[in-house]
């Protein structure tokens, strides 16, 4: 898709290719009752390793509440992960006020490589904001 692209261009500018990272959105905003779908780039030293969403404010009390290496079993969230483009997607379903701290998480126990987004769900339209902070630079698309 053209944010795919988007995010593959800004890989390659931020000089992260090779190192062990997950690069995602900031902030976004979406409407209430809707549903969001956020990329997650990740490093080739990640590749083989099992993809997550964890649902949470905190990295030490969130809940992992997808998985690429279980079935999809909730009308909630899901995850894919395409290994060619080392991009992996988590989808939110149903949006409501509750669900604004999330992160995408590569790696083991003990080894998790993650990075924090966070979710503006509001009642009105949804806006177009999506914001990439890498090296001290923030983009807007």
């Amino acid at each position: 898709t053209n944010m795919a692209v988007h995010f593959s261009i800004l890989l390659l500018l931020s000089g992260v290719t090779g190192i062990c990272s997950i690069t995602t959105v900031r902030k976004v905003s979406v409407k209430t009752g809707k549903s969001i779908s956020i990329p997650c780039l990740y490093s080739s030293e990640n590749t083989d390793k099992v993809k997550y969403l964890c649902e949470g404010y905190s990295w030490h009390s969130c809940t992992f509440v997808a998985q690429t290496n279980q079935p999809q079993n909730s009308d909630k969230f899901s995850i894919t992960d395409d290994k060619t483009q080392r991009i992996f997607t988590v989808t939110i379903s149903k949006l409501d006020k509750s669900n604004n701290n999330f992160w995408c998480v590569s790696g083991v126990q003990g080894s998790y490589i993650r990075e924090y987004f966070y979710l503006s769900v509001t009642k009105g339209e949804s806006k177009p904001l999506w914001t990439f902070e890498v090296l001290n630079m923030i983009f807007y698309f």
